[in-house]
């Protein structure tokens, strides 16, 4: 998802975050109700005497768990790109900045490389100097050509390359 705001003390910022399908609130529900469904149904084969299904229904609860937990940490990655007149941040975290870049906005170049085949996906690097630092990785197309919109339109330059 790109957002885009205007803000009085940091110009113009772009809001980069990944896709979320479902909040953590609503991962947790998901699983408590699939918890409650396996739980019923591994102690009804206990009370028949099946009891060793309920050790695999526990680890099977567990994996999912893992599972949800880590595509939501994935999920919530996001990037912050503002622009000063002559500076462009970077702030790249997931609950907090872990990342920070600070580039000359005159010598920034927006570096766009193309996929060679029609499945792939464009990688885009904002570059200074001999640094180079990718955006959007977590984007799909759509939202990396609006990213690429909205770098143009605040005065960075784009050069394109196949990859």
């Amino acid at each position: 998802m790109v957002a885009v705001e205007q803000n009085k003390q940091a110009g113009f910022v772009i809001w980069l975050r990944s896709n979320q399908s479902l909040s953590w609130r609503a991962n947790l529900q998901v699983w408590g109700a699939i918890a409650v469904l396996s739980m019923l149904i591994a102690i009804g084969f206990a009370l028949v005497g099946a009891w060793v299904v309920l050790p695999f229904a526990g680890l099977e609860l567990l994996c999912l768990a893992i599972g949800l937990y880590y595509t939501a940490w994935q999920a919530s990655r996001q990037q912050r790109i503002y622009f000063t007149l002559d500076q462009v941040f970077i702030e790249k975290g997931r609950r907090c900045i872990e990342q920070r870049y600070v580039l000359q906005r005159e010598w920034t170049i927006v570096q766009v490389g193309r996929p060679l085949y029609s499945w792939g996906m464009d990688e885009i690097s904002l570059c200074y100097r001999d640094e180079s630092i990718p955006v959007g990785e977590f984007l799909n197309q759509v939202d990396r050509a609006l990213l690429v919109e909205h770098l143009k339109q605040n005065g960075l330059m784009v050069e394109t390359y196949h990859s």
